[in-house]
């Protein structure tokens, strides 16, 4: 891997978005590399590299998970989990050094950029900590406007995965203030939307609105955009 940190992380999204099935090895050598030269990342740098990054974990876990269907003796499943566990602390190593870099970062980050986190974040679902989207969701009520259709459903989404308790420990709920601010964005954009991209947008509202936190009861849309989401 002896490319400089723009091509290394063009690289890696190219993988992704190839979604090139990759040996362990190769595997291992980009998330050392990542966590070595992390704190050298721009903000372009680690959009690519987190959505890369995360594409290529999704396809080789899920890979990993149809090996573990295929019958191996007891030994060779007990080696098998040794692997999968070493390769698992990895990959946590290699979230959070992203995660203190996007903390570092997290002024200077486009829309575009935070709109890829989140997704990226969710995809795999790893939660970053409380403080990060806490500042995330800071910056996205801050710049609401600034965000397109395909953000906007990226964001909301991530949210309802990141609020659903019964598949972690934690769970985050964003600012009602917020949720506000991206109902009056989604009916801005409104005629902008896929079919597709606005049936996305309702599921997501539909885990997000039958959540157990009381923030999030009476943060329903408005009764202008619920008929116009569903028209």
């Amino acid at each position: 891997l002896d490319f400089n940190i723009q091509e290394f992380s063009n690289i890696v999204w190219s993988i992704g978005k190839l979604k090139l099935k990759i040996e362990q090895k190769t595997l291992t050598e980009i998330c050392s590399r990542i966590i070595k030269e992390s704190n050298l990342f721009n903000s372009q740098d680690i959009a690519n590299i987190i959505w890369g990054i995360s594409v290529i974990i999704h396809q080789n876990f899920n890979l990993n998970q149809k090996m573990f269907k295929k019958g191996f003796s007891q030994f060779e499943k007990n080696q098998q989990n040794q692997k999968n566990e070493k390769i698992e602390n990895l990959i946590i190593d290699t979230m959070k050094s992203i995660e203190n870099q996007i903390l570092v970062k997290i002024e200077v980050l486009e829309s575009q950029h935070i709109s890829i986190i989140l997704w990226s974040f969710a995809t795999i679902n790893y939660f970053p900590s409380l403080k990060l989207l806490n500042l995330i969701s800071i910056q996205i009520e801050k710049n609401c406007h600034l965000f397109e259709n395909q953000s906007i459903s990226n964001i909301i989404w991530s949210f309802s995965v990141f609020s659903t308790p019964c598949i972690r420990e934690n769970s985050f709920y964003p600012p009602i203030s917020l949720m506000n601010k991206l109902y009056f964005r989604i009916e801005t954009l409104l005629n902008s939307f896929s079919c597709q991209g606005l049936g996305n947008i309702l599921l997501s509202l539909c885990y997000l609105l039958v959540s157990t936190s009381p923030n999030c009861l009476y943060s329903y849309p408005s009764s202008t955009l619920l008929p116009s989401l569903s028209s």
